[in-house]
């Protein structure tokens, strides 16, 4: 073997190797993003799943002080009811006597 047939056999290794090592880089680089991407859709999968827990828990939250609106206007209103059955008479004397001093 000549020294140029050497050179070119080293040459086709040389080739062979960088071939090797360059679909050894790709196979790398797809895994790479593989897992890239599936660690963002996670990450989206998370903050959707985290959205929706604090939106229900706001939901619940608001339908809990509606609820807590509505007893004590409830209260209130019975209150106000109850005071004018009681007092309604009374009332209505002393607006009269508030007109007829008026006039």
């Amino acid at each position: 073997m000549n020294l140029i047939e050497e050179i070119l056999k080293y040459e086709k290794q040389a080739e062979a190797i960088v071939d090797d090592a360059e679909k050894e880089r790709d196979r790398i680089i797809s895994e790479a993003e593989a897992e890239a991407k599936k660690r963002v859709d996670d990450s989206e999968a998370e903050i959707a799943a985290l959205s929706k827990a604090s939106a229900d828990e706001a939901e619940k939250t608001e339908r809990e002080r509606c609820a807590e609106i509505d007893k004590n206007f409830s209260e209130a209103q019975k209150k106000l009811d109850d005071a004018m059955k009681q007092n309604r008479s009374a009332w209505v004397d002393e607006i009269f006597a508030n007109i007829i001093d008026a006039s």
